[in-house]
């Protein structure tokens, strides 16, 4: 958006081309309240959850269970 060279205070839609405007982003608002809807259940480490199968390597990771999605 820019500002409106014609409306006082107001905004108009940046173009490109003529006649082919950008189309106006999201505020981060309204999509983080729909992620944090989303129930993701239970993330677990991988190094945590099988840190007795790892002896010397350093892993980085988290995974689901799909188990506790049937």
């Amino acid at each position: 958006m820019k500002l409106s060279a014609k409306k006082r205070g107001g905004r108009t839609a940046l173009t490109f081309m003529p006649k082919c405007p950008i189309p106006k982003l999201l505020t981060y608002a309204k999509p983080s309240q729909e992620i944090k809807k989303i129930n993701i259940e239970t993330v677990y480490t991988v190094e945590h959850e099988f840190e007795q199968y790892i002896e010397e390597e350093s892993v980085n990771g988290c995974f689901w269970d799909l188990g506790e999605f049937s």
